[in-house]
């Protein structure tokens, strides 16, 4: 399918999606996720999912919900890939993180479109699999260190 080319449209959406980005706590929910969420199981992933009304569960689900928003805009043809792609990569971050715990959680919680919309945008391009490929190198040296120092 070829892609279509960027629009005023899609740039000013960009812009506006940068300006959520900005939001002091949505910089707050970005910073943890990508940063400080290094979950080593399952286990660990559902603990945080159902601890409602801790910080870090309103982060992720701040998160998680801005980048399926912005997925589905991209999955549904409301907005320009490639723009999506220059322009952002931390989603990349936080679904590799969870991808090995997606088909769990899913079951788990009972909802099997969780993280959908994420999963299309990084998984349906072969540029998004490309960065994923370099993220999961990345992170997997990242919690190899963080074990190493916690030993």
């Amino acid at each position: 399918m070829p892609r279509k080319k960027p629009t005023v449209a899609d740039a000013q959406l960009i812009l506006q999606l940068y300006e959520i980005r900005r939001e002091p706590e949505m910089r707050k929910a970005r910073e943890w996720c990508t940063q400080k969420f290094l979950p080593a199981s399952r286990d660990e992933v559902m603990k945080l999912a159902f601890a409602m009304g801790t910080d870090e569960n309103r982060y992720l689900r701040q998160f998680l919900t801005y980048y399926e928003m912005v997925g589905s805009f991209v999955n549904h043809g409301v907005l320009n890939r490639d723009l999506v792609e220059d322009s952002v990569g931390e989603h990349i971050n936080v679904y590799v993180k969870l991808k090995p715990y997606l088909k769990d959680l899913r079951e788990a919680t009972g909802f099997p479109e969780f993280m959908q919309h994420i999963e299309k945008l990084i998984e349906g391009s072969p540029n998004g699999r490309r960065r994923m490929a370099v993220m999961e190198k990345r992170i997997s040296e990242r919690m190899a260190a963080a074990r190493k120092a916690g030993a």
